[in-house]
């Protein structure tokens, strides 16, 4: 089923996401 793919793809996505936003603002 491609519904669990996207899942995982949005999941890594948001990952992505959430290192960079501490990269640019560590606290």
């Amino acid at each position: 089923r491609g519904e669990a793919k996207l899942l995982t793809e949005d999941w890594e996505g948001a990952v992505e996401d959430l290192k960079e936003a501490a990269q640019k603002s560590p606290q």
